[in-house]
């Protein structure tokens, strides 16, 4: 049986993060997904998710492509890593070499894992929707009443 695990912030799930999720799955038997905690997103990105820990994991737990979505409390990919044993890590092509990530590649390298990098959906971030949701708040918008609509 192949173990596939792949971490990552998960914050307003959108089609990308689907079709990453579906690739992973397709490649092995079982697919764990790590999801960091609130603190770790902030401490990581600078801001706090828009979507709290407990419904992310909800959301990804909902998806046939996921088999379990499991927390992390510390910015490191190693516990995880450690505790499933992992045949295959996917993540991002943007993959970094921040010393978690390089960390990470030296486990991979000594434990029979591989990683496999996936290609980002263009056009479509979570940054980009919250941008872009932040732009469509600051100018109001008329609504339409039945009265408008009649005449």
């Amino acid at each position: 049986m192949q173990l596939g695990y792949a971490p990552g912030v998960w914050d307003m799930l959108h089609v990308g993060h689907v079709r990453f999720l579906e690739r992973a799955c397709e490649l092995v038997d079982k697919l764990v997904v790590g999801v960091p905690s609130d603190d770790v997103v902030l401490q990581d990105k600078g801001n706090p998710p828009v979507v709290c820990l407990e419904h992310r994991i909800e959301v990804l737990d909902g998806l046939w492509s996921v088999d379990v979505a499991i927390p992390y409390h510390e910015l490191e990919f190693i516990p995880h890593l450690e505790m499933l044993q992992p045949d295959v890590l996917f993540v991002g092509e943007d993959w970094g070499s921040e010393s978690r990530h390089l960390q990470a590649e030296l486990w991979v390298a000594k434990h029979d894992c591989r990683i496999i990098k996936l290609p980002y959906t263009q056009g479509v971030s979570s940054t980009d929707i919250k941008v872009s949701a932040a732009e469509s708040t600051t100018e109001p918008k008329k609504l339409r009443t039945m009265h408008d609509a009649r005449n």
